[in-house]
């Protein structure tokens, strides 16, 4: 079975609920908050499509096969399945903000800095239980936030998508997933 995402608008809430969409909510959804669902691999399939200019492959977790004698038996090429249909002008505004989350003076990602790589990333928590506000270490773990971050390196020229999720972690993604 697979998991899918979610990404809610007005028809999905009039389905589902059968209450209005506000305008607030648009606002959490765009910052990956409200009802909005995602995977750890969607998360990365995501930000690797923002990383290249738009362009969404298929996960990959096999590049080849090999034999006893490490002669290649099969390799398995990049498949591109869809361009996400966004202008260069608007990926490159968010490129250069996670760049600064992590290189910063006040990005809340600087744990990820690297000295020989340029990462740009972003931090997220992802609340477990709603209402709950109070320190974290204080309520049962299996109501603790997510820790979330999301990157792509080098920040010039990406080559690798990167996603950490610790579950229950009780922390933001700056100072739990990040590092």
């Amino acid at each position: 079975e697979t998991a899918q995402g979610l990404i809610p608008d007005a028809g999905w809430k009039r389905r589902r609920y059968e209450t209005p969409w506000y305008a607030g909510e648009t606002l959490s959804v765009v910052i990956g908050q409200g009802y909005m669902i995602a995977t750890p691999l969607q998360m990365a399939v995501a930000t690797a499509a923002l990383a290249n200019g738009g362009r969404v492959f298929r996960p990959m977790f096999v590049k080849q096969i090999l034999d006893p004698e490490r002669n290649i038996v099969r390799s398995f090429e990049p498949e591109r399945i869809a361009k996400v249909d966004v202008a260069e002008e608007h990926l490159m505004i968010v490129r250069e903000a996670m760049l600064e989350v992590v290189l910063g003076e006040s990005g809340t990602g600087k744990e990820a800095a690297l000295v020989d790589v340029s990462v740009a990333g972003k931090t997220g928590t992802a609340q477990v239980v709603s209402g709950v506000r109070t320190v974290q270490e204080e309520i049962p773990r299996h109501h603790r936030d997510h820790a979330w971050f999301v990157a792509f390196a080098p920040a010039d020229r990406p080559e690798v998508a990167v996603v950490c999720l610790l579950e229950h972690a009780g922390k933001g993604g700056g100072t739990a997933a990040a590092p």
